[in-house]
């Protein structure tokens, strides 16, 4: 069933406000909660979305015609600036958008190789594993925004990016790895500048891809193809590998070795070392003494 909205023309718009919402330098996550949902915006910015349930919805693109549309459990979907989107729906849970300036996603697909899309180009919802997962991360952070580091924010955004330029990315695997080994010098100096600052919380994926004399976006894929994990996931590694050699070495507090690491807190060093070794620090340092 179609139906024919009248609705006046409209300045270009953002995605509603949200309780939870967080944004730095060209980008903006935000998590719009379950519920109704009616919007009638002309995108201001690249976004992208991911559903965290199947919904029925009533939804217009670049169009005045609302038709009936199945949103997928965990698909993602590009709408590039100035895109017309009107969309009637009820959200049996959260979904996730990613706004993205100009600024950036020319950036992010210069280094695609395909430059920015047209205006009001709009790509449907395709499932995608990886998306629904780095998704659901974002509400999590999105919950807790206070204890969120800009260098898990810019992390996950990436990750999001990534997926959505994959969409309709034209280069090859091939050619990604010969620029990563192209910038392997590029890597080492990040790397080694990573080393350096890995105490400092406010450390994040732009200064290690300055630190490179690369563009973040750039610097992530490049990372990502050198070293075979992204550059959110080797700072959190490192973090918790520094701190395993001061609880075995040193009578520090676990909270003073959180601070010289990295971590934001002590829980925030207890769960990364749940999920990498099952132990909580204080086990670690417990088995340490024992032996």
């Amino acid at each position: 069933m179609t139906e024919h909205l009248q609705t006046p023309e409209h300045q270009l718009t953002r995605t509603p406000p949200s309780d939870e919402e967080m944004s730095f330098d060209g980008l903006r996550l935000v998590a719009l909660p379950a519920g109704r949902c009616e919007v009638d915006v002309a995108m201001a910015h690249h976004a992208i979305n991911i559903p965290l349930a199947a919904a029925p919805a009533r939804m217009a693109v670049n169009s005045d015609k609302l038709s009936d549309w199945d949103i997928p459990n965990g698909g993602l979907s590009y709408f590039a600036s100035g895109t017309d989107f009107k969309i009637r729906i009820t959200n049996p849970a959260p979904q996730i958008i990613l706004e993205v300036s100009d600024a950036r996603m020319t950036e992010w697909m210069d280094w695609a190789g395909d430059g920015v899309l047209p205006s009001r180009t709009f790509l449907d919802w395709m499932p995608d594993p990886d998306a629904d997962a780095l998704a659901r991360r974002a509400l999590s952070l999105l919950a807790r925004p206070e204890q969120a580091s800009r260098l898990e924010f810019e992390a996950l955004c990436l990750g999001l990016a990534d997926r959505a330029v994959a969409r309709f990315r034209r280069e090859s695997t091939s050619y990604v790895s010969s620029r990563a080994a192209a910038c392997s010098r590029d890597i080492s100096r990040a790397i080694e500048w990573a080393e350096a600052h890995l105490h400092e919380r406010s450390l994040s994926v732009s200064q290690m891809a300055a630190a490179a004399g690369l563009s973040a976006s750039r610097f992530n894929e490049v990372f990502r193809a050198a070293t075979s994990e992204t550059p959110y996931a080797f700072v959190i590694r490192r973090r918790a590998e520094r701190a395993v050699d001061m609880l075995r070495e040193n009578q520090l507090s676990i909270a003073q070795i959180a601070f010289k690491c990295g971590f934001s807190s002590q829980s925030h060093i207890g769960s990364v070392f749940r999920r990498r070794y099952g132990e909580t620090p204080a086990d670690i340092r417990r088995s340490n003494l024992s032996r």
